[in-house]
């Protein structure tokens, strides 16, 4: 009973991997080798060039909140967190 279970999944699978495949299917000149390739390529491309745009807008957006944090923030604060940084890290061992 299990054995047959798994063959119907199985068919089931093999019946679902076929739809998709001739969903994607489209007709080319190109090699389906150089077509994957070529999808690599571009989707590496996407994502470098994505990832690069979210990192620049993350890191401008961090930017403008520490200034205005530093902006709001009162300068004795700022001072004394200063000079605790400074203590701490002459006591600590090198």
């Amino acid at each position: 009973m299990v054995k047959n279970n798994q063959e119907s999944e199985l068919e089931k699978l093999r019946i679902e991997a076929e739809s998709l495949q001739h969903k994607d299917d489209s007709p080319s000149t190109i090699s389906p080798a150089g077509t994957a390739a070529e999808e690599n390529g571009t989707l590496h491309t996407r994502v470098d060039e994505s990832d690069e745009n979210d990192l620049n807008s993350q890191l401008t957006d961090l930017v403008e909140v520490l200034e205005q944090e530093l902006k709001d923030t009162n300068p004795m604060t700022l001072l004394i967190v200063f000079a605790l940084g400074i203590l701490v890290g002459r006591l600590l061992p090198r």
